[in-house]
């Protein structure tokens, strides 16, 4: 077989063509235009992975580094439904300047953007050039490269590829811009347990799993089939501490088999592994999905545990890959502060923790224990005659912590039916935000409430607050 050839006059339509020649070369990659320029002395046509390179220099070049993900689908979607309309048209269906340039526009391109659009494409293409639309389309994938990935998927699960970065590179052989897709990130699904109290959340990428919350015989799923409000309503009348119980490893399978049937990647944050076994369940249930789940330890439960939960949600919406995210997590959860101060020892007696006669004493001394999380346990941190005591022993370990980095999620919660303590602290420690409410998204202090988990051992009238510490150094 011959490297190259050619056939004068051409044959088309069963019939010699005189002013057209027919031009092979065994290798379409490979043209030799230097023969063909030599020895007919005519400009080739684009090959047709020429063709492709060029649409999409097109594209990255008309698009910008801002170009938006839809705007790319788009145009894939449009391209395959010009195919699905020709289908039946002998005659390939080709593309000229004008009718790329209609169909970036169709994709929801801003005029703004198809200002020099002409120009480029002459430059590219050439002005009289007209591309082949299978050269430049496939309606079998949709593809996303980077320079160590290529992701192919069906059409019609784009979505699975949420965002993509592009990159230009100055091609020294060529003596021009290329671009290529730097990044590209995978869906990813957050999953946690309700001790983390996010209760009736609008992301559709987060999945709270219930912990089970027993009152005598009956059990309960926390936050489902009990409220908080319906928690403390109980907490109060009943005179046995309910138990709480551990989210099981099959519970977490399932939640990791349903986030990850479509080719998603999920993140299980769980409530501190020293305070349940549900951080165990979630890496037994983990080891089923190899690359595809990953857990991480908050160390930390209820309003501590929700701010990493927001902290990941931030990241994942800022375009991180699982594994950037999960190594973030790790680094930043050291720097989460929960301190809280308790309304009642009445819990703490209730649950074996202090004895009867330390309770008493508390109760006629109007003792009000201030508690935290520190290495992933519950801690005393010391003890306030009064509510105004406590909330100066607040003040104290939030200074002593380095103050509250604004800049990072936080949140105030509180126990019980009422938020009345928690408002009164809120006011009388108005200078520890004040000059930051104008910063808030809703312009008000991120409040929520404490359920079951946690409210078991402490009881209503609690209040507590959980930060980031500043970065140090």
């Amino acid at each position: 077989m011959p490297q190259t050839g050619f056939l004068f006059p051409a044959f088309n339509d069963r019939g010699s063509d005189l002013h057209s020649t027919l031009y092979y070369t065994k290798n379409p990659e490979e043209p030799h235009s230097e023969f063909v320029d030599g020895i007919l002395g005519a400009a080739l046509p684009l090959t047709a992975g020429s063709q492709k390179e060029t649409f999409q220099t097109l594209i990255a070049e008309t698009l910008g580094e801002d170009a938006e993900y839809e705007v790319v689908k788009s145009i894939h979607e449009n391209l395959t439904e010009m195919i699905d309309e020709h289908k039946e048209i002998p005659e390939p269906l080709m593309l000229d300047k004008k009718q790329v340039k209609n169909l970036l526009e169709k994709s929801g391109v801003e005029e703004e953007k198809l200002t020099d659009f002409d120009k480029l494409y002459d430059t590219a293409a050439g002005e009289d050039t007209s591309l082949l639309v299978d050269n430049v389309a496939s309606t079998r994938t949709f593809e996303v490269k980077t320079p160590d990935v290529v992701v192919k998927v069906n059409p019609e699960r784009a979505d699975l590829v949420n965002t993509m970065t592009l990159e230009r590179d100055f091609d020294q052989k060529h003596g021009k811009n290329t671009h290529r897709i730097r990044r590209i990130h995978m869906n990813i699904q957050i999953i946690t347990d309700s001790a983390s109290d996010i209760v009736n959340s609008d992301r559709k990428d987060l999945t709270v799993l219930p912990m089970t919350i027993t009152f005598g015989e009956t059990e309960f799923l926390d936050g489902i089939t009990l409220t908080h409000e319906e928690f403390f309503e109980r907490l109060i009348e009943s005179d046995a501490l309910p138990t709480t119980s551990q989210i099981s490893p099959f519970a977490f399978s399932q939640a990791l088999q349903k986030a990850t049937q479509d080719g998603s990647c999920a993140i299980v944050i769980t409530m501190s592994g020293k305070l349940s076994g549900t951080y165990q369940s979630a890496c037994i249930a983990a080891e089923e999905f190899e690359g595809k789940a990953f857990v991480v330890d908050s160390e930390n439960v209820t309003v501590g545990e929700r701010a990493l939960i927001e902290y990941a949600l931030r990241l994942k919406d800022e375009g991180r890959t699982p594994e950037e995210i999960v190594q973030e997590l790790n680094l930043a959860k050291k720097r989460i502060q929960l301190i809280a101060l308790l309304d009642t020892l009445e819990y703490l007696k209730k649950g074996g923790r202090i004895s009867k006669t330390a309770a008493l004493a508390g109760s006629v001394l109007s003792i009000k224990p201030v508690i935290g999380i520190v290495d992933g346990e519950v801690a005393m941190l010391g003890k306030a005659r009064g509510s105004k005591q406590g909330n100066n022993l607040l003040a104290q370990h939030i200074q002593s912590a380095g103050g509250i980095d604004f800049d990072m999620p936080f949140f105030l919660g509180y126990t019980g039916l009422t938020d009345t303590l928690l408002q009164k602290y809120i006011k009388d420690s108005e200078a520890l935000w004040m000059e930051h409410m104008g910063d808030l998204p809703s312009g008000n202090l991120p409040v929520a409430t404490v359920g079951g988990t946690i409210g078991t051992h402490v009881g209503p009238g609690g209040i507590a607050i959980a930060f980031f510490s500043p970065h140090k150094g």
